[in-house]
């Protein structure tokens, strides 16, 4: 019998949570956001009853949202538009898929448990509800979850030629680090909503759906800005379409963090 489950969302991260630091003068950015993201997971049982608990084969593959990551440039004045020129780069190419490899692991609760799952982040913050997928011996399971996966964002920018008439030229250096997910699939021996009382045995196997070490790099290329000399400079990262994520890093006047 195949059980088809979508997962809720209870994010700890904000899909738009903002988070944030620069100083005016600073050439340092920093910044945490949550990246939206679809996970689809299929998950086959089997050896319900055998001991220690049921043989579990798991695979996983999550689409990821477009991240860019947007130069902002401000002219100043009584008779400039304070409307900034954004040049937009990407960082996370959109409809990204990541596909951890298919794991084997073992349910470590016999005698036909009732199976939950629930996604969580690194530092164990739950990004879901725990959701429940049915009893072992129903041998596959589907479950489908919109998540937002914590990100934190650096960069070191430089700029030069503030004082060109046609504007600075910036470089940025970093990356935007991605958490790592686990799935926390949760074996009972009974169904706490069709048994309220009594005792209820309780094992919980982890499984990596979303590895560590996702790293996405900043583009390094230089950013003409094509505006007038010595703008005010920010940094914001943005989705796919445009959404704003995280705050936008105010870094000051051009020539204050200049590397010439």
């Amino acid at each position: 019998m195949r059980q088809v489950v979508v997962l809720a969302v209870v994010t700890a991260v904000s899909l738009f949570g903002m988070a944030g630091s620069a100083q005016a003068g600073s050439n340092q950015i920093h910044t945490s956001f949550g990246l939206p993201a679809a996970l689809a997971i299929s998950i086959q049982t089997s050896a319900c009853s055998a001991s220690p608990g049921p043989q579990i084969a798991l695979q996983g593959q999550m689409t990821l949202t477009g991240l860019n990551v947007d130069a902002m440039f401000r002219n100043t004045g009584p008779q400039v538009t304070q409307q900034p020129i954004v040049v937009e780069q990407p960082v996370v190419a959109a409809d990204l898929q990541v596909t951890p490899p298919t794991q084997s692991l073992v349910g470590g609760l016999s005698a036909d448990p009732f199976v939950w799952i629930q996604i969580v982040d690194v530092k164990g913050h739950p990004l879901t509800s725990e959701m429940f997928l049915g009893q072992c011996s129903q041998g596959t399971f589907t479950a489908n979850a919109n998540l937002a996966i914590p990100v934190e964002a650096e960069a070191v920018v430089n700029a030069s030629g503030c004082t060109s008439a046609a504007g600075p030229t910036i470089t940025l250096d970093g990356a935007a680090d991605l958490s790592a997910l686990t799935a926390n699939l949760i074996f009972r021996s009974a169904n706490p909503a069709t048994t309220p009382s009594g005792k209820i045995d309780q094992v919980t196997t982890q499984a990596v759906i979303f590895p560590a070490g996702q790293r996405y790099p900043i583009p390094t290329q230089p950013i003409a800005a094509n505006s007038q000399p010595n703008p005010l400079v920010s940094v914001q990262f943005s989705l796919e379409g445009g959404a704003q994520v995280g705050t936008e890093q105010h870094l000051g006047r051009c020539s204050s963090f200049s590397a010439l």
